[in-house]
This record gives C-alpha cells, sequence and structure tokens, in this order.
C-alpha cells in the first residue's frame, strides 16, 4: 500500500518530489531528494545512491591500486596541457597578453572567450594560441559530421 496516494489520504494534499523521500541503493536509507545527485537520465532525475554513498565510493576508489593508477596517469596525461595553460594564464596576469574577450574569435568574429592551442601543448608552442568563442572551440576538438539523418558529433 502506498502512503502517498492522495485517494487514500483525502485530507492531505499530495506531496512534491521535494518532499517525498527517496531510497538508496546503497545504505538503503530512505533521505530527501536533496540528499542525491542530478541524474538526467534517469525517470526521477536523481542519482541511485545518495550523495554520501557516492563520496564513500570515490573516496575507496581514490585509495584503491587502480585509483592510484588512473590519477597518475591523468596527471601523467595532462600535464602538458595544464602547464601551457597556466603560462597563458600567468601572462595575462603579468600584463604580457590580454584576456581572451578583449579579442574577436578568429573562426567566426564573435567575442572570443577562450585561447586554444592550434599547435598543441608543447613548451615552445605554449604562447601560439588564437582566440576563440566556446562554439568554435567545442567545434574544433569535437566536430560535426553530416549524416542523411542530420548532424552528428564524433565526441573526439
Amino acid at each position: 500500500m502506498m502512503i502517498n496516494q492522495p485517494s487514500l489520504l483525502p485530507n492531505v494534499a499530495p506531496q512534491t518530489r521535494i518532499d517525498r523521500l527517496k531510497q538508496c541503493a546503497k545504505c538503503v536509507k530512505f533521505k530527501p531528494y536533496a540528499a542525491f545527485y542530478v541524474d538526467r537520465s534517469r525517470h526521477d532525475q536523481k542519482t541511485t545512491r545518495c550523495i554520501m554513498c557516492i563520496r564513500e565510493w570515490k573516496r575507496e576508489y581514490d585509495r584503491s591500486e587502480m585509483g592510484h593508477k588512473n590519477n597518475r596517469n591523468r596527471k601523467r596525461r595532462d600535464y602538458d596541457k595544464v602547464q601551457a595553460r597556466r603560462a597563458v594564464h600567468n601572462a595575462i596576469l603579468a600584463g604580457g597578453m590580454k584576456p581572451a574577450k578583449e579579442h574577436d574569435c578568429v573562426h567566426c568574429g564573435r567575442q572570443a572567450k577562450h585561447w586554444h592551442h592550434p599547435n598543441g601543448y608543447s613548451i615552445e608552442h605554449w604562447f601560439d594560441v588564437e582566440a576563440v568563442c566556446v562554439r568554435c572551440h567545442v567545434d574544433i576538438h569535437d566536430p560535426f559530421i553530416e549524416t542523411p539523418f542530420g548532424q552528428l558529433r564524433l565526441g573526439i
């Protein structure tokens, strides 16, 4: 028997989603909807596990051998990218470069928001940057392809 059915409780207003509780799949406790992360792919728009259980899992994973390995690989893989971005940021702070928003996008002419490194992130190309708007920057890194059904992102 469901308690939240309005027909069983005629004198009580139906509860909104904010008032209702959701059961965590991990700890099996009933918690308010605010205790769950947003997951737009689910019917109720919330994750199956509560925030505290997800944080606990993440903490355990980061301490595990696989978590350490993945974090090391990510840091190693992105090291040049981080260094190049940091160099551009420091040059802007020091006054050697203007922020991207003071330029127009080199592709479409709108106001730029990002600096793009078209030649890569190696040390000799740290300052070889072009000002691009957000839409063009996304298209550069994740281009569309035309299909008979419309445009499709490559996801690269």
